[in-house]
């Protein structure tokens, strides 16, 4: 159930319908061996959604299917999820499958449960909603403890390019979203 407010632009509902992963107001962290720089970026410079998003800026010889940065969430229970949805802007054309978000059950994001690969994305400098739905379907996992950033093939198109990141959440497969 919902509550309409009379003048109100907000409809609070009974209970949530989301799960918070991570709104990116603290620092991730570069992955040793990775070639991501990662930045808190402040609302004024470029931030979704908060005060801050996170910017991953990648060197000029990115490495394909390495661990780039991560961030420990505490211990989260998202077995009830079945997608993560999660605000992106990126400087160069995307091609699918070039980036993997992981939700993964150690702080460090190296050891994921859920995959959710990054499809192709063909516009650029501009703030994007994504859902996606994690490789092989099913439900998230009962024990994660960070979300991380990973390179699969193809990063060549990577090179000196950045993304941004903002506001991960979990969802169900026929509930609320950013998209929605």
């Amino acid at each position: 159930t919902g509550v309409w407010t009379d003048k109100s632009k907000t409809v609070t509902l009974g209970e949530a319908k989301t799960a918070n992963i991570d709104m990116c107001e603290e620092a991730w962290t570069a992955a040793a061996g990775g070639d991501t720089t990662v930045t808190l970026t402040a609302v004024a410079t470029d931030a979704k959604q908060g005060s801050y998003s996170m910017k991953l800026a990648f060197d000029s010889t990115p490495q394909a299917s390495i661990l780039q940065a991560y961030y420990a969430t505490g211990t989260l229970d998202l077995s009830a999820y079945q997608k993560i949805s999660f605000w992106i802007k990126n400087s160069g054309a995307i091609t699918a499958g070039t980036l993997r978000i992981a939700l993964c059950s150690d702080t460090a994001g190296a050891t994921p449960v859920d995959y959710f690969d990054i499809p192709a994305i063909p516009s650029t400098n501009r703030w994007l909603p994504l859902t996606l739905t994690k490789s092989g379907e099913g439900n998230l996992g009962a024990s994660i403890k960070s979300i991380a950033l990973y390179t699969n093939s193809g990063v060549t198109g990577l090179a000196s390019k950045y993304i941004y990141v903002d506001n991960f959440i979990a969802c169900t497969t026929d509930g609320l979203n950013l998209q929605s």
